[in-house]
């Protein structure tokens, strides 16, 4: 499994926890939702800044999304 694929699973997950879907996601963080679309489907990553976004929106840790840490950490400033 490259980190791409990886990182979309985790996202994926993420979202369903939350009860949120792709475009509820880029309407929060302010990306078109085309952008979360290519995230999950494991075609790009997003830049450090829509990750920290994304990581905030969802209250999981970045090092759970980029796969450093296996469990779901809460999100910390």
């Amino acid at each position: 499994m490259n980190e791409y694929t990886a990182f979309a699973k985790r996202l994926k997950k993420a979202l369903k926890a939350k009860g949120m879907s792709q475009r509820q996601l880029a309407l929060k963080i302010g990306v078109v939702p085309p952008a979360i679309c290519y995230y999950c489907s494991g075609k790009t990553q997003p830049r450090v800044s829509i990750l920290r976004d994304i990581c905030k929106c969802l209250g999981v840790s970045a090092d759970y999304m980029i796969g450093l840490k296996d469990e779901e950490g809460p999100y910390t400033d």
